[in-house]
């Protein structure tokens, strides 16, 4: 059986993310309290929930703007027009 994390993880890959985006996908996912965090890839609206409030938590103005470019990249990545797959966009 495959953890939880290594499924999360192998999206991570397959979206072609940068090591920054995926670290801070990580600590997301750890934030997000989700015991399957890779949900949050088949989901819109808890996409958007999960980050929102991970990125409100976020209190420094650097981070924070560096968070909510990374994520709107990941987004459109995750989330491509209707029929095609994000992960065969990657």
């Amino acid at each position: 059986m495959v953890r939880a994390g290594k499924i999360f993880n192998r999206l991570l890959v397959k979206f072609g993310l940068s090591w920054a985006d995926r670290c801070l996908l990580k600590m997301l996912a750890r934030e997000s309290g989700l015991t399957r965090p890779a949900i949050i890839f088949f989901d819109e609206y808890l996409f958007d929930q999960q980050t929102q409030k991970w990125i409100d938590s976020i209190s420094f103005g650097f981070f924070k703007r560096r968070a909510i470019a990374s994520i709107e990249r990941i987004r459109e990545r995750a989330f491509v027009a209707e029929g095609e797959s994000g992960l065969e966009a990657a």
